[in-house]
């Protein structure tokens, strides 16, 4: 009984997991190529364009607070997805680099140099 109970902990929490990535997916258009090619638009964000001045975030303009809400909602979303991310990079790339799990020295090495 309590073997089961615990199966169906680990299962809701999976899902619960899963849930919460869907949720930050929705809006984020999650794409490496998206997020390079945005990289210049940053500054537009924040102060704003030569002909539109105080369009950005600098300085803030408080009666625009539902664009600063569902930005930071985006920031969340797209923070959990990138932790998510990490996760999955990181297991793999951490068994490698452990002396006592990696399958050859050689490759327990190669993994540890690309970690630094």
């Amino acid at each position: 009984m309590a073997e089961r109970r615990r199966r169906l902990r680990a299962w809701l929490l999976w899902i619960g997991i899963g849930l919460v990535l869907a949720w930050g997916a929705d809006g984020t258009e999650i794409s490496p190529r998206q997020l390079v090619s945005g990289l210049g638009d940053a500054a537009r964000y924040v102060v704003g364009t030569p002909d539109r001045p105080g369009s950005g975030f600098f300085p803030p303009d408080f009666t625009r607070w539902r664009d600063f809400l569902w930005q930071m909602t985006l920031t969340v979303k797209m923070a959990l997805w990138g932790t998510a991310l990490a996760v999955v990079t990181a297991m793999p790339l951490a068994m490698l680099a452990a002396a006592n799990t990696a399958p050859h020295r050689a490759i327990y090495q190669l993994t540890r140099r690309l970690l630094v």
